[in-house]
């Protein structure tokens, strides 16, 4: 075709070219056949031009007639150009199966064609998609598969893995990217060549094991990886290459290191097994001493169902994790039947050392308590020496400290840290104080004590005047109200932060999520006890409230 550079919107030149190109021929002594044939090329090659066209005229089928098209095949031309624009009208309509207007094979074959070009907005849109995604397995040819695999690589190449996109919508997209291909290839093959850039870029990323893990024990931090608990519960359908009655042997296309993975499968072979325990342990372990009851048989339910996926045996430790909280609150129960002395309000975890991420290293707030919490704390590591003979307890400054502050008309109760419990209890029977004194009285650093004063401050329940912190009768009530709740409420204490988040959206502009993270950390004290999923969690809802917009994946105040 390309020796034909033709203008094909003159006929009257075409033809003249025509003659213009046969003409040298009469000189080369060709035999009518060959001269036929020639003739015969150059026509075809001016109806391919035509036939590439998007609307022919009338002139121009006429010429094709001339140059040795039948009737048939003309109608056949139009009839295919009306079945590519009703195709083309169905771009983006994803929701519902299209099949049934389309009764003809090559209509199919066109139809699989368009939603090769649109897969990765399928996959983006799922689980709304899965109609169309059903309509292309029926569709798709042999021959068309591995464009398939291409078209999404390239385009997800192009608009997801890139710096600019934060690793929870990758990890998003990672999963309906295995939804959406094994509801066009249940065997699993075009998966395993489609997700494999994602799984380089991920590997690559260093929070990437941070946020699955997160999202599998924290679940409610993250709407927008909160299905992934649901994942936990159903039945992998991965290949076993085992002797078994239940083996498969590897679909004849497959490539050769092929292994067919459920969604949690999948997100754990995005590292290496052992950074996944590591991370698993030093969350579980956190999220272990921070939870009530209810949440800790929850996590323990989850931590079954990954044993499954780990192996019987590489969780141990998490196994010793949560006997040692079991046999605590057993413990607990004795000692304080043991002295009647001890506050029922006081209550320990005693913890394995061997198998428990090294707290001391961590733990910053090395303090020591008011005067009346250590006197409990003594008599509580009196009884425990008493009832384990040749064992002492070490109290770590760690947990959580629910209080109850009373005011001129009413009290309320909040769950804080133990250093911000122990600084407001410095409040407690002189109301006015100077920094040096709570230094003296706790004994730590004055950046540590400084930081709680300023998170008290922000809550209206201290002020500072003149080189006096004073306490407040009669406090702001709504600051106070947006911090009464739980530890793990998170949605309540960035409502707190709202005010800074407006501002600096307001005064600098359009933000990117890790943007407004590193924002709160910086100027905040406490800035850094939110996550950055639930800082996300968060900017999604006051998306949808209409506070703020979000265009290109930067946050921006509604003007």
């Amino acid at each position: 075709m390309e020796i034909l550079p033709l203008n094909i919107t003159d006929l009257d030149k075409l033809v003249k070219i025509k003659e213009y190109f046969m003409l040298p021929l009469q000189y080369l002594h060709l035999t009518a056949l060959e001269f036929a044939l020639v003739e015969r090329t150059v026509d075809s090659l001016i109806r391919m031009k035509i036939e590439a066209m998007d609307n022919p005229s009338l002139e121009q089928e006429q010429f094709l007639l001339s140059i040795g098209m039948d009737t048939c095949e003309l109608n056949k031309l139009r009839n295919e150009r009306e079945i590519g624009a009703r195709i083309a009208a169905l771009r983006g309509i994803w929701d519902r199966s299209v099949l049934n207007e389309l009764p003809s094979e090559f209509s199919r074959i066109k139809l699989a064609h368009l939603r090769m070009t649109e897969i990765f907005d399928i996959v983006l849109d799922y689980p709304a998609s899965i109609p169309s995604l059903q309509d292309l397995r029926v569709c798709l040819q042999p021959n068309q598969r591995n464009d398939l695999v291409d078209y999404f690589t390239s385009t997800c190449t192009e608009r997801l893995l890139h710096a600019g996109i934060n690793t929870e919508s990758i990890i998003l997209c990672f999963i309906s990217t295995i939804k959406s291909f094994l509801e066009v290839d249940p065997a699993g093959v075009l998966l395993d060549s489609a997700f494999r850039p994602i799984k380089k870029y991920l590997n690559s990323r260093s929070d990437t094991v941070h946020v699955v893990v997160n999202a599998l024990i924290n679940s409610e931090t993250s709407d927008t990886l909160s299905g992934l608990v649901d994942e936990l519960t159903m039945v992998s359908d991965e290949y076993r290459d085992e002797l078994t009655l239940d083996w498969t042997p590897a679909p004849i296309d497959a490539l050769p290191d092929f292994r067919k993975q459920d969604i949690i499968d999948a997100l754990i072979s995005l590292n290496e097994k052992r950074v996944f325990i590591e991370e698993l342990e030093t969350v579980c372990a956190h999220r272990l001493l921070s939870s009530n009851s209810d949440e800790q048989n929850k996590l323990a339910g989850k931590l079954m169902c990954l044993k499954s996926k780990f192996g019987e045996n590489e969780l141990n430790r998490l196994d010793v994790m949560l006997d040692d909280i079991s046999k605590s609150k057993q413990l607990d129960t004795v000692i304080h039947k043991s002295n009647a002395e001890i506050s029922r309000d006081l209550q320990f975890y005693i913890l394995s050392h061997a198998y428990w991420p090294d707290f001391e290293e961590e733990d910053e707030a090395e303090f020591t308590p008011p005067e009346p919490i250590q006197r409990q704390i003594s008599l509580y590591e009196k009884a425990y020496k008493d009832l384990n003979k040749g064992r002492v307890m070490k109290c770590l400054n760690r947990g959580s400290v629910e209080i109850e502050l009373e005011f001129e008309n009413r009290s309320v109760t909040v769950n804080v840290e133990p250093l911000d419990a122990s600084v407001i209890a410095c409040f407690h029977e002189k109301e006015s104080h100077e920094l040096s004194d709570i230094l003296k009285t706790l004994k730590v650093s004055s950046e540590l004590v400084t930081k709680s004063l300023s998170f008290w401050i922000d809550l209206g329940i201290l002020t500072f005047e003149g080189n006096k912190y004073n306490a407040v009768t009669n406090p702001d009530s709504e600051k106070l109200h947006q911090f009464i709740l739980s530890k793990d409420d998170k949605t309540q204490l960035l409502d707190f932060y709202w005010d800074v988040i407006a501002g600096m959206l307001k005064s600098l502009g359009p933000m990117t999520l890790s943007q407004v993270y590193n924002y709160l950390t910086s100027v905040i004290p406490d800035g850094n006890k939110t996550s950055l999923v639930e800082l996300e969690a968060y900017l999604k809802l006051r998306v949808e409230n209409g506070d703020i917009s979000n265009q290109g994946n930067q946050y921006d105040w509604k003007r």
